[in-house]
């Protein structure tokens, strides 16, 4: 793709999100320690599918010496229609199709009834970059998870080093 191609592209990305962000959009009923502060307002909603990552690692104390640690989140992140929005990578740092990004900083989780998936979450944001759609977020939550949790296949000394990928769903509403 040339470079005009692109730059019209990454136009047409950024005004569809803008006005998806001037839409309204209604945050989720969650306990009063998963809300974000009071003068933040949700912009965006986006539905999250990927995987969570774990690595079988050495662990003291663990049956058999070892035990699946959590390593990263990969995810996509797409609109109410279905289309991408960005990413989700290890940090865990998200990234819009715009460039704009942001570091997740966990504030408060909430864990699922009979922990059927990943908790759900309130994130604050660091090292924000871009003028696009992340570029000024400063929360998120996490809602209405599916999976995640850590696998169920062995991980002992000969297993250590190896990665596991659990597939995972998420809503994500952000806030700025």
């Amino acid at each position: 793709m040339n470079r005009s191609a692109c730059i019209v592209r990454s136009l047409a990305l950024s005004a569809a999100l803008a006005a998806a962000g001037c839409a309204s959009v209604q945050p989720p009923e969650t306990p009063d320690y998963l809300k974000p502060p009071a003068d933040q307002s949700a912009y965006l909603m986006t539905r999250g599918s990927g995987d969570y990552l774990y690595e079988c690692r050495a662990t003291p104390g663990a049956p058999k010496g070892h035990a699946w640690q959590f390593k990263a989140t990969e995810a996509t992140l797409s609109d109410a229609d279905g289309k991408p929005v960005g990413r989700i990578g290890a940090g865990p740092l998200w990234t819009a199709a715009d460039g704009s990004r942001f570091t997740g900083v966990p504030q408060a989780r909430k864990p699922v009834e009979q922990d059927k998936a990943v908790p759900w979450l309130l994130l604050g944001t660091k090292d924000n970059s871009g003028d696009g759609v992340f570029g000024r977020t400063k929360s998120v939550q996490r809602v209405d998870t599916e999976g995640g949790l850590f696998p169920n296949a062995p991980c002992t000394r000969r297993q250590a080093g190896q990665i596991a990928r659990v597939p995972y769903k998420a809503t994500y509403y952000y806030y700025r």
